[in-house]
């Protein structure tokens, strides 16, 4: 792992990798770390999305995305799978009466990880003033979660 191709800062070679892939189950892909380069190895085809804190040296691997919160009910127990669009956005449409509604987007159906304000670990606060079909987007490029009224 180097930023941007910039071969002086190696994280794979100069420091231990934590593996974080976590649920392999999960995420259809398990990992070796160690000094040196980390072994990937993907059990299943799928779109992987990879995100590497260089303070904490921990590597995340996602493999799905859903939106869950109050938008169906108080519970937070029904997710809605968000679809791949490409260049790391994924979305999904819901339909939503008026009200308002707390959301997230968690990954690969678990609680490890979830975006919410910010990119953080707040609940998004969503005021609905019209009833309608509603765009949820996650863009990892821009770092940003987006609704927007679509129909």
């Amino acid at each position: 792992i180097t930023p941007y191709g910039n071969w002086n800062t190696d994280y794979s070679s100069n420091t231990t990798i934590k593996d974080t892939t976590g649920y392999s189950y999960r995420t259809g892909l398990s990992m070796s770390t160690g000094k040196g380069n980390c072994k990937l190895t993907a059990t299943t085809n799928n779109v992987y999305i990879f995100e590497f804190n260089t303070k904490t040296k921990r590597l995340n691997v996602y493999t799905s995305f859903s939106v869950i919160g109050t938008i169906a009910g108080t519970n937070w127990d029904k997710d809605y799978q968000m679809a791949y669009q490409g260049n790391g956005v994924f979305t999904v449409d819901i339909n939503l009466t008026a009200g308002s509604f707390e959301y997230k987007v968690r990954t690969t159906g678990g609680w490890d990880t979830s975006f919410g304000t910010s990119f953080g670990s707040s609940n998004v606060k969503l005021n609905v003033t019209e009833a309608g079909l509603y765009r949820f987007t996650i863009d990892f490029v821009n770092r940003k979660l987006t609704t927007v009224l679509v129909g």
